[in-house]
């Protein structure tokens, strides 16, 4: 059994090999149908990675790799498209559609690594890998599909290389794409396209690179079945189908963003290049294939013009062959002398019969006939004979046998006329004795300037058929009557128009054998587009019409040469329109929605920036009416936190149980109000960041540590710290007071029943570095891991004491600096909070 791929490792002589070529414009189609497909599913990663709903984030998952798989597969089937071998190719269709399955498989993967709330360069590596081996398994099942007449052997060097492309801009683009995210501006908002760039790079640069590795082995005996798929064929069905998957989840995308659809105004615009692309389409179509049947049909006729040539050539030498032989029997000393010994004898009376019989007894006639006998078995002649000036044949080389022609009476014939005239003649006619017809050459026997007789070759007509068969030519008359074809929609038929058919039908009888000759069935095809091209017999293929004349244009030879390319092209007129006008709409859609999509998004950014400057005054406004608020009515409290203090030691003796523990209670409530207040006024304080500050997360953490060492200790608390933790972008301070309170919290939330552990962390991916402070405490349900970071949300406020300020405060902090906060699972059922940082 033949192996998938086989690999040589020195190429093979250039002359066992078929040399293929690329159409640029196809090249370029495939490469935008890659980068098209790249962007629609790197567009798919953003929404799934800021979906919250599982399921849909499974779906969009789908889509995505769905996406991406088809466009690699659609690149893959245009570039072969492009590529041209002068062999026939075709693909199987069961190995073609399956080869589909490696580039989604791995797409989907791909877009479920990629679309992760942390970026690592691990899975950066580890989705580039994954994307690079499902380009290349795509690449090479798809050329396993193929079949050609020969073999295909790869270059071992250039077949690893093609991988390596493939892996490297692959993980390029997706590190491009974390980099550009990263950054604010401008940049973040071309991260996608940039990526879709390069990805779409990856894709076809991987392509191309395996086809230049690719040897085409010359093997006659492999064929290309015609019962598999047609290339032309299946890269349109390829890229339609493509590129509507391709399309479709662009717009998918794009519905997904509701505050983008009211751009639907645009729809009308974008119709209208529609109808205008369709009919650009058609008339580049029309061109094209216009062009490409004008230089078939040029190159038709003059395939048969020179077949014709050719076979006039052929036959001419034969017919010059012939007409010498006549010249050599008229001076033949055996010929002559016959002629001249029956001139001085009793005239030839009596019928045809009684003829024969006293010639073939006659010793100079007999010796004669052997002499023809003989020219005629050493140069090719089918009957070479002698005629006395009456026209009554004396000798034949076919003398004392059955149907021999000596005694037979040719007077009529017109190649004797024109020989009793002193000329070489010639004609056609049917065989009256050997009712077989040919061509018959004849020449005068002089003795001075005294005609003697007539010597005539026949060649039967049936002796041309070699060339007749190779180039499906035709022998006629000049009275257009077609004396030798092959096709039996021609035997025994007239050329269109003939003269003949005028004629009178027992001239045709005693001249062609029949009385009734019939026009063959050969008519004009696409005459005002195609003059010179016709349709012979039942068959309906265009043929190239040739004529090429013999003997002062006495006989014709006319070939009918197939020109079978322009059914094909005619046939691919359709398909092309399809390819160019489905194709290029569905790009249209493409670039239409991602134009709006971009549009929009400039839009509600624009919007969003209004609004967020509205709502920065606003807030800016409310909390300085906050803080001149809280200024004012914490000063009160504080007096009746410290009087209640003053009274509760003065006046020990004096006051009741119940008055003491009245007085405890406005203490308590006093000091919780103090330091309520306190953190309204530390959220509202938080300050933006300090731009080009940094921090050693390792002091940040130390610092933070030694605040809270007294309540470590006292609940014997294991704090676990990863040295050294990186640099981070945020303000030393700031970040000693975000631990601060995750460790405060971490060990106010601790189990009872269990030693408390905390451990502090940092992992560092593209463009930030993400901090976490696990615990094994009690955690926090999924359902409320976003709601905990709300001012005043507390979830155990009966059982613990705070003022729910804290994760809010350590929110605002982090994303002051422009970073992100979330909340993930524990040790032992505890908690995990993520803070993902700018590096410093």
């Amino acid at each position: 059994m033949e192996p998938i791929i086989s690999f040589v490792t020195a190429a093979p002589d250039a002359s066992l090999l078929y040399l293929g070529f690329y159409d640029p414009v196809l090249v370029g189609l495939s490469v935008v149908v890659a980068v098209f497909a790249s962007y629609a599913a790197l567009l798919v990663v953003q929404h799934v990675a800021v979906s919250r709903d599982d399921r849909a984030r499974r779906w969009w998952t789908l889509v995505g790799g769905l996406c991406m798989g088809a466009g690699i597969w659609a690149m893959h089937f245009v570039g072969m498209l492009a590529f041209s071998l002068p062999c026939g190719t075709s693909y199987d269709p069961n190995l073609t559609l399956l080869s589909m399955i490696p580039g989604i498989l791995a797409s989907i993967l791909a877009v479920e690594t990629i679309s992760r709330p942390i970026i690592s360069r691990g899975r950066i590596v580890g989705a580039g890998m994954l994307l690079g081996a499902g380009i290349g398994a795509m690449h090479f099942s798809g050329m396993a599909a193929m079949r050609l007449s020969g073999m295909v052997r790869y270059d071992l060097i250039l077949f690893l290389l093609s991988l390596v492309v493939a892996v490297g801009l692959a993980m390029l683009a997706l590190w491009i794409r974390g980099v550009l995210m990263s950054w604010s501006g401008r940049w973040a908002n071309w991260a996608t396209s940039v990526s879709a760039l390069v990805m779409g790079l990856a894709v076809s640069g991987m392509h191309y690179t395996a086809m230049a590795s690719a040897y085409f082995v010359r093997d006659e005996a492999q064929s290309a079945s015609a019962s598999l798929i047609a290339p032309t064929f299946l890269a349109s069905v390829v890229l339609v189908v493509s590129c509507a998957i391709i399309v479709v989840t662009l717009v998918a995308n794009f519905l997904a963003k509701p505050a983008i659809a009211p751009l639907a105004s645009h729809y009308k615009g974008v119709a209208v290049i529609l109808v205008g692309w369709t009919l650009t389409s058609w008339l580049v179509t029309d061109y094209y294939t216009n062009m490409k049947e004008d230089a078939a049909f040029r190159q038709g006729q003059t395939s048969a013009r020179l077949r014709a040539a050719a076979v006039a050539e052929n036959i001419g030498y034969e017919m010059e062959v012939m007409k010498g032989i006549s010249v050599l029997i008229a001076k033949n000393h055996e010929a002559r002398g016959a002629l001249l010994s029956l001139e001085g004898g009793k005239p030839l009376t009596g019928d045809e019969a009684f003829r024969r019989q006293n010639l073939e007894a006659d010793r100079s006639p007999a010796a004669a006939g052997q002499v023809l006998n003989r020219v005629a078995d050493s140069l090719g002649a089918d009957m070479v004979y002698l005629l006395n000036r009456q026209g009554v044949c004396v000798a034949s080389s076919n003398s004392g046998r059955a149907g021999s022609f000596v005694g037979s009476d040719f007077s009529d014939r017109e190649y004797f006329r024109q020989a009793t005239r002193g000329a070489s003649g010639w004609q056609y006619a049917f065989g009256r004795v050997s009712k077989v017809a040919g061509l018959y050459f004849s020449h005068p026997v002089m003795d001075g300037d005294r005609l003697l007789g007539v010597a005539v070759v026949k060649r039967d007509i049936s002796g041309f058929r070699r060339w007749v068969i190779q180039d499906r030519a035709v022998i006629a008359d000049a009275q257009g009557v077609i004396l030798l074809a092959e096709d039996d929609a021609l035997k025994n038929h007239t050329l269109p128009n003939a003269s003949v058919l005028g004629q009178d039908p027992a001239i045709r009888e005693r001249q062609y054998g029949q009385e009734k000759l019939v026009p063959a069935a050969i008519v004009p095809w696409k005459p005002n587009r195609f003059p010179g091209l016709v349709r012979v017999g039942s068959q309906n293929e265009p043929h190239a019409a040739a004529s090429q004349a013999l003997l002062d244009g006495a006989v014709s030879v006319q070939v009918f040469h197939l020109v079978d390319e322009l059914d094909k092209i005619e046939a691919e007129r359709r398909w092309l329109f399809v390819l160019l006008a489905v194709a290029g709409d569905m790009m249209i859609i493409a670039a239409g929605a991602i134009t709006m999509y971009l549009r929009g998004m400039r839009q509600s950014a624009a919007a969003l920036e209004r609004q967020t400057r509205e709502l920065e005054r606003s807030n800016a406004d409310l909390a300085r009416f906050t803080m001149v608020m809280a200024h004012h009515i914490q000063e009160p409290v504080r007096l009746q936190r410290v009087y209640a203090q003053l009274l509760g030691r003065a006046l020990p003796e004096v006051i009741s149980g119940n008055a003491r523990d009245c007085l405890g209670f406005v203490r308590s409530n006093a000091e919780r109000l103090y330091n309520l207040i306190a953190d309204v006024r530390r959220y509202l304080s938080v300050a933006p960041a300090d731009h080009g500050v940094t921090a050693l997360a390792s002091q940040a953490v130390a610092a933070a540590a030694e605040r809270v060492k007294s309540q470590l200790e006292e609940c014997s608390a294991i704090l676990e710290i990863r040295q050294p933790l990186p640099q981070v972008g945020m303000n030393i301070e700031r970040l000693a007071d975000v631990f601060h309170m995750l460790l405060e919290n971490a060990i106010t939330y601790r189990r009872p029943d269990r030693t408390l552990r905390i451990r502090v962390d940092a992992e560092e991916a593209s463009g930030e570095v993400v901090l976490s402070v696990s615990d094994n405490g009690i955690g926090i349900e999924p359902a409320y891991r976003m709601k905990v970071f709300n001012v005043f949300e507390r979830l155990h406020a009966d059982q613990h004491p705070g003022t729910g300020i804290g994760l809010a405060l350590v929110k605002k902090n982090v994303e002051a600096v422009g970073g992100r906060v979330w909340i993930g699972d524990g040790e032992d059922g505890g908690t995990t909070l993520h803070l993902a940082l700018p590096t410093g």
